[in-house]
């Protein structure tokens, strides 16, 4: 039919693919070599589902503000081969509950998910490099985090006004935390920082909650000198 015809040869002319959720809804996919990334979608959309490739053709990458602003978007599930979250990609999808990371994300970049209010729990696979600039600012539902050992970038002020954030285990091989990572986060009960933090603790954070850290360890250090409840704790 000159549908699928056109199905087949629109890649061609324009770099760009389609797929169909089973809801319908139509995402659109620029072509980039052996592989592709979301850039846009047509419908009301409440679950996205990214598949793990299109027509032979790798997903790796969701596009810059791809989402951001969506008002109807509950649950996502990025599949395996994703490897960036572009900047504001989820910016502001204020209904927004559920993510599902795969193994093979290397970087969440700039306020990939501000304002994310109803997001209450994320995953962070041991592939993740990199969490860009605020990219979960202001998600304020968000109840606890284990950050792994494999970020070698934590930029500025990633989980500020995090208001229900209660606890928060930083991975060993994490070497420094960035200005206002935790900032104004007044509910958090504990923290776990690893033997392998050298810098990067301020005053911003909470000050009734009790610092778990190794033996001898600059996070254990600094807050007893600090004035911090603290437990020596190896892992």
């Amino acid at each position: 039919s000159q549908q699928n015809l056109w199905k087949e040869l629109r890649s061609q002319f324009l770099g760009e693919l389609t797929y169909t959720q089973a809801d319908g809804t139509v995402l659109a996919f620029g072509v980039t070599g052996d592989n592709c990334y979301l850039k846009g979608y047509e419908g009301e959309l409440t679950t996205l589902d990214v598949p793990a490739e299109v027509e032979g053709h790798t997903v790796t990458e969701i596009a810059e503000n791809c989402f951001s602003g969506n008002k109807t978007l509950k649950s996502v599930v990025l599949n395996e081969g994703l490897q960036r979250i572009s900047d504001k990609a989820f910016s502001s999808c204020d209904m927004l509950e559920n993510v599902t990371l795969p193994s093979t994300l290397e970087h969440i970049d700039e306020k990939a998910f501000d304002s994310c209010s109803r997001l209450r729990q994320i995953t962070f696979p041991d592939s993740l490099r990199i969490l860009g600039y605020c990219s979960f600012w202001g998600a304020k539902s968000l109840e606890s985090l284990v950050l792994p050992g494999t970020i070698d970038n934590i930029e500025y002020g990633v989980f500020m006004y995090g208001e229900k954030l209660a606890q928060i285990v930083v991975g060993e091989g994490i070497q420094s935390l960035s200005d206002n990572l935790f900032a104004y986060c007044p509910n958090v009960a504990c923290y776990y920082f690893p033997s392998s933090l050298t810098s990067g603790l301020d005053q911003k954070i909470t000050k009734n909650a009790v610092i778990y850290a190794p033996e001898g360890s600059y996070a254990l250090s600094w807050a007893a000198e600090n004035g911090y409840a603290c437990v020596a704790c190896a892992s």
